[in-house]
């Protein structure tokens, strides 16, 4: 049977070993970002759930940041990209007469507090809440589970 590292933390190679970036990239988000990015089956996969991710935005969203680039790592301006995404979705919300934008993945991060605030008893949306369902298309850094663990720990 051959050697995995199914279950193991992302830093920890099939040896036992402390994989080398380990040591230059403090933020583990960063470095499983980073380490998805240089594979290139990956980097495609997600630059295609970037694409899906964007092409569900409003036209006004889409028309904010496409083509844009940030300054920074490719982490940092990923992050810098999905900051301009809420903020041109706020501005979209305005000026269709609502106070806040929410999709599916807002829906799935809510606890019930806050989807009660912005969702009427019939799953409606209340007045000033602008709803876009986006069949599910997520969007996030790939982020092994360990890592984030690891990341929560530290803030």
């Amino acid at each position: 049977m051959p050697a995995t590292n199914r279950g193991q933390h992302p830093d920890i190679d099939t040896e036992g070993n402390v994989v080398w970036d380990a040591w230059l990239v403090s933020d583990p988000r960063e470095r499983d970002f980073n380490r998805q990015l240089a594979d290139p089956a990956e980097r495609a996969n997600f630059m295609a759930r970037v694409e899906a991710f964007q092409g569900a935005q409003p036209g006004y969203v889409q028309e904010s940041v496409g083509g844009m680039q940030w300054p920074g790592t490719a982490f940092e301006g990923f992050n810098e990209y999905l900051a301009e995404v809420r903020r041109a979705r706020e501005v979209h919300a305005a000026i269709e007469g609502g106070e806040v934008y929410v999709d599916d993945a807002d829906v799935d991060r809510m606890d019930l507090p806050t989807f009660d605030r912005h969702f009427d008893a019939a799953g409606r949306p209340r007045p000033g809440v602008i709803y876009k369902s986006t069949r599910g298309i997520k969007l996030d850094s790939g982020t092994d589970p360990a890592s984030q663990r690891e990341a929560r720990r530290r803030s």
